[in-house]
């Protein structure tokens, strides 16, 4: 599922207003813009906000502000904001502490080995499709790239 698809017909909005915010499709779309277009459908429909803000106010903003404005603010009458708030600051922590020992020698397997020590599942799943989602990336951009410089070889010769 694409971006527009997913902000279309899944969140409801206008695809006019959509490609006037070409920032969003700058972000993953499992890592970023479900996780929070949950937390402000979650919110709607609670009516807790009355309008379905504008794509770019809670897509592009760092993640601390937005956890400030969207989850922090009503978790108190909206529990299950807590989860994600939990989950984020859980990945955070443990990088943070240290807890993990992993060198630029780190395999692949010692990393998720590290990780499952100290994280949920759910999270460590997350994490998985992360890391799968920018090697794809990588792939993507390293065949753009030899593309390009076969073109400009081609033009030169």
């Amino acid at each position: 599922m694409g971006i527009m698809n997913f902000l279309v017909n899944e969140m409801g909005y206008n695809s006019l207003s959509i490609s006037g915010a070409s920032k969003v499709f700058c972000y993953s779309l499992k890592n970023r813009i479900i996780p929070r277009c949950s937390v402000v459908k979650i919110l709607v429909s609670k009516g807790l906000i009355q309008n379905k803000p504008c794509i770019n106010t809670f897509i592009t903003i760092a993640d601390k502000s937005f956890v400030e404005k969207f989850v922090k603010k009503y978790e108190l009458q909206v529990p299950e904001l807590m989860q994600y708030r939990y989950n984020k600051t859980r990945v955070k922590d443990v990088m943070k502490l240290g807890k993990i020992a992993l060198s630029s020698a780190s395999t692949y397997e010692e990393f998720m080995a590290a990780i499952a020590e100290y994280l949920n599942p759910l999270v460590f799943e997350e994490l998985l499709e992360r890391i799968k989602v920018k090697e794809e990336e990588a792939k993507k951009r390293q065949l753009l790239a030899d593309d390009f410089s076969d073109l400009l070889h081609s033009i030169k010769g």
